[in-house]
């Protein structure tokens, strides 16, 4: 099966819960604790996602923090990389992608309890598109990562997930390529095309 998070109903949850009289703080995330988490049986916990990065100043330290509470916990992470547009323009993805997953890696007590998504902020808002090869290229970087610095069994079974814009007409694209495993879903989840981007996702012949 290929792995799908639908982010944009999950912050719905949180916020009930963490916006008392701070008025409208849609797709405000980050503000649970681990353990409150594990209390109500959540299994997945996005860390390092880009607005938590760009939004809330959120350095590496801190998130490498959070997975330290999260794997003390036993909830499993998606631990989200990707670089801006300068650094893409400057030629610094590599450098990027690996002082991110670097700065977690010794908080990670199981990496089967972890998926990385890739979160090309250059991407939005920008007027630049991302292609599904360039997206590749990225995942190539993240896997070359893990076998470099996890192992080469790990960087064979860990879960790559594309967090970029997708649509119901270029999805199946981006999951042809090799290393994409799925998509981290945000405001397409609640877009009445969704359904049609989920059926084309499931028609792509790797998943079947």
């Amino acid at each position: 099966l290929f792995f799908f998070f639908f982010f944009q109903a999950e912050d719905g949850i949180r916020d009930a819960q963490e916006s008392r009289g701070l008025g409208d703080v849609y797709k405000r995330q980050g503000e649970i604790s681990a353990r409150l988490l594990s209390e109500h049986k959540v299994k997945w916990v996005i860390l390092g996602h880009s607005d938590r990065r760009e939004k809330f100043g959120e350095k590496d330290e801190v998130i490498a923090q959070k997975m330290e509470q999260l794997m003390a916990q036993d909830l499993n992470a998606i631990i989200c990389v990707g670089e801006k547009l300068d650094e893409k323009d400057e030629g610094k993805i590599d450098e990027v992608i690996n002082k991110q997953l670097s700065a977690v890696k010794d908080k990670v007590l199981d990496w089967d309890r972890v998926a990385i998504a890739y979160e090309p902020l250059w991407s939005y808002n920008t007027g630049r598109s991302i292609s599904p090869d360039q997206a590749q290229d990225s995942m190539e970087i993240i896997k070359r990562w893990v076998k470099t610095n996890v192992s080469a069994e790990v960087a064979a079974n860990i879960r790559l997930i594309y967090g970029g814009p997708v649509n119901e007409k270029n999805c199946a694209a981006f999951l042809e390529m090799d290393d994409i495993d799925g998509f981290l879903i945000g405001g397409k989840s609640v877009d009445p095309k969704f359904r049609e981007l989920f059926d084309n996702c499931v028609k792509v012949q790797k998943y079947i």
